[in-house]
């Protein structure tokens, strides 16, 4: 995967991001136990929405004690830079946010 940086894929990630892009077209809530690799998922998946030109904008909705690790993997292992609710902008100039 040339697209992604520092990301150890596994067998059943792989498998759910296949799924979620040919059976439900990438419209699915990914919820099961902490630490089975959601991020990366939800990371593969948008990147290859990204790569195909399908996605120009993306909401992610993660408990606001994650808000800054979604930041951090986002932008470190897919290259995918991400506004998030901590950002002064959205103070300061909600609109444009």
């Amino acid at each position: 995967m040339p697209a992604l940086r520092d990301v150890e894929a596994h067998w059943y990630q792989i498998e759910t991001v296949r799924k979620v892009l040919k059976q439900y077209r990438g419209r699915v809530l990914l919820a099961d136990e902490v630490g089975l690799g959601k991020t990366i998922e939800a990371g593969m998946i948008v990147k290859e929405y990204a790569l195909r030109g399908m996605a120009e904008r993306l909401l992610i909705l993660t408990p606001a004690a994650l808000v800054g690790q979604w930041r951090e993997e986002m932008a470190a292992k897919f290259g995918l830079d991400c506004a998030t609710s901590h950002d002064s902008l959205l103070r300061t100039d909600p609109a444009r946010f």
